[in-house]
């Protein structure tokens, strides 16, 4: 590819950034320096969770598509609608690991709060750390639906 002046394009998906996030980007960083200050095993308390959908018709993830061309191509890539899925959930945490869960349908307030009262909470109880864990989640809806009020 060399030979032939070509280099490697990949496309790119890019998050919106809101007005606050610097601020609050830099709070947490100065939060988390104290805290490791202050504590120096505090990561090791933190449960960091996320979760990611596969397609079920093979479609491979962008990072996988790459285009070799000798000037940038600019080029989409097409999306096909309702293509059966499955959500997979999981955390971490010191040296442990919590899930894979895996969801069929969208994971709503409810179904998220099933999974942590029949799956979650119990495997985390048995942690002698669990009364002092901090939970890592991103503010997607379901995680911030006021439940069982």
């Amino acid at each position: 590819m060399k030979e032939l002046n070509l280099k490697p394009y990949k496309s790119r998906l890019l998050q919106a950034l809101h007005e606050d996030d610097p601020d609050r980007r830099l709070e947490f960083s100065q939060w988390a320096l104290d805290s490791i200050r202050e504590d120096p095993i505090i990561l090791d308390r933190i449960l960091w969770t996320d979760e990611a959908i596969f397609q079920t018709n093979g479609r491979v993830n962008r990072h996988n598509y790459v285009y070799w061309s000798d000037t940038n191509p600019h080029f989409i890539i097409e999306q096909e609608l309702n293509v059966p899925r499955v959500i997979v959930w999981g955390g971490m945490w010191s040296n442990e690991v919590v899930g894979p869960f895996f969801f069929e349908d969208n994971v709503t307030s409810q179904t998220y709060l099933q999974m942590l009262k029949s799956h979650i909470i119990p495997q985390l109880e048995e942690q002698p750390t669990f009364q002092t864990m901090i939970w890592q989640q991103d503010g997607a809806p379901q995680r911030r639906a006021p439940l069982g009020r």
